[in-house]
């Protein structure tokens, strides 16, 4: 509960009607509602300390990390054609990476602009 406080308490740009409306949103609000915002809040502020270096030097490394996956997926079928366990690993992480190679080479697009 808040104890009542004189106009001349709250921060600027802040009343007792403002401060009841934010603690409402968040009495009101769910655990995942909780959990779903914090996350973004987290995000929004980490991903932009991200620089154009940072995103191309992760370029380098998941082509890098593809290209060993596939040379690797490649040996495997020779030795044994039929699917395995390992194969469907492999095809799903280069499938991974290959999505977040695109991601990265978006976010690049947009630093160029």
């Amino acid at each position: 509960m808040l104890h009542r406080m004189k106009e001349s308490e709250f921060l600027d740009g802040w009343d007792e009607k403002r401060v009841k409306r934010v603690q409402a949103h968040y009495e009101e609000q769910s655990e995942e509602e909780a959990v779903a915002e914090d996350e973004t809040a987290y995000w929004e502020n980490h991903l932009g300390e991200i620089t154009k270096t940072d995103l191309e030097e992760a370029q380098k490394a998941i082509l890098s990390v593809i290209r060993k996956c596939e040379k690797a997926q490649e040996t495997l079928t020779k030795k044994q054609p039929q699917p395995t366990p390992q194969l469907t690993l492999l095809s799903r992480r280069i499938k991974a990476f290959r999505l977040a190679l695109s991601l990265i080479m978006s976010e690049l697009e947009s630093h160029n602009e």
